[in-house]
């Protein structure tokens, strides 16, 4: 199963590099996607191969990864280029689905934390 994730992060960064005109996204936010889906994939495969330091460690990346999205949505503020939108009344406008994303950035940055400190003290 978890090589059928990390499959399909390969793709979809092989379609990224194929197909770059249809990004909405700078690429290197396309590649960080991508890049979860291959970590998450490859930590559900490798969990009972690798040893539990290098398994937190590798979470811990996974999380990072994970974090870059909803702290480059809710602080990019490039308007010209790119809207968030809401489809949502009560998040209505830029604002609120921006502020969505950054409880979510902070919630995972509190991940985070607590991966990182679960690495350190992991033998």
């Amino acid at each position: 199963m978890g090589l059928c994730i990390a499959g399909v992060g390969l793709f979809t960064g092989w379609l990224v590099t194929v197909y770059p005109a249809r990004l909405r996204a700078p690429m290197w936010m396309a590649f960080t996607a991508c890049f979860c889906f291959v970590a998450a994939g490859l930590a559900v495969a490798l969990h009972a191969f690798v040893s539990r330091r290098a398994y937190s460690w590798f979470m811990a990346v996974l999380l990072a990864a994970m974090a870059a999205i909803p702290i480059w949505i809710a602080f990019d503020f490039d308007l010209g280029k790119r809207q968030c939108k809401s489809n949502f009344a009560y998040l209505a406008g830029e604002f609120g689905c921006r502020a969505v994303f950054g409880v979510a950035a902070l919630l995972l940055a509190c991940m985070l934390v607590i991966a990182v400190r679960k690495a350190c003290k992991t033998r």
